[in-house]
């Protein structure tokens, strides 16, 4: 469809990519000032299956890794680019309702790198984590803004590893930045009115992005 309607944009709601914290470790990892990306471990979870379309798989299309888990698949591909190998196993182990409940996944790409991803709807405590190791240190996005709160304040900690030795290792620098508002859904909004305007290509939630994270 958005082959036959050229001058005209899509876009997919992948507001994760715009939040606050998100964005800025992006940044700092993107820069390079901590060096090469070894590792990624994403955990998002909560502790039911929420409205009940959610669990409706004739409208939801699938469980707790369509539902929530799909953000933290491209945010991967976001850090790390499409993988090449997946393992992963899923369960429907305590919700009985037709779809999955938890989801646990390894993903490596052509460079060896590699995310480990957990999408679960038995956390019982709200949670969301996204770490990104690197050769130099470290970036934690830990809890993310929503409009009920219910997954805590949203912060990225920095930090750049110490130093090792013959005594072992010295513990690493962190800086922890504490972000109060969620600007997520405007900035996805205006990304999106500025392609329109500007006839520029959609570049965060375009089709491509989309299908990828699917695929997976």
């Amino acid at each position: 469809a958005e082959a036959r309607h050229p001058k005209l944009k899509l876009a997919f709601g992948f507001n994760h990519r715009f939040h606050a914290g998100i964005q800025e470790a992006h940044r700092i990892a993107q820069g390079g000032r901590l060096g090469d990306l070894l590792w990624i471990r994403g955990i998002y979870g909560k502790s039911n299956v929420g409205a009940a379309w959610r669990a409706d798989k004739s409208l939801a299309g699938g469980g707790i890794l369509l539902d929530q888990g799909v953000h933290m698949l491209d945010l991967v591909r976001m850090f790390m680019g499409d993988p090449v190998e997946v393992k992963s196993m899923v369960t429907a182990a305590h919700w009985q309702v037709g779809v999955e409940d938890n989801a646990f996944a390894l993903l490596r790409n052509a460079q060896g790198q590699i995310a480990q991803v957990h999408s679960s709807s038995t956390q019982w405590k709200h949670r969301f984590s996204f770490e990104v190791y690197l050769s130099k240190g470290y970036l934690s996005v830990d809890g993310i803004l929503t409009s009920s709160r219910s997954y805590g304040d949203e912060t990225l900690t920095i930090a750049r590893k110490g130093t090792a030795d013959a005594a072992g290792s010295q513990p690493p620098d962190e800086e922890t930045v504490y972000f109060d508002e969620d600007p997520s859904w405007a900035a996805e909004l205006e990304a999106f009115l500025r392609a329109i305007h500007n006839d520029t290509p959609v570049q965060s939630g375009n089709s491509e992005q989309a299908l990828r994270a699917m695929e997976l």
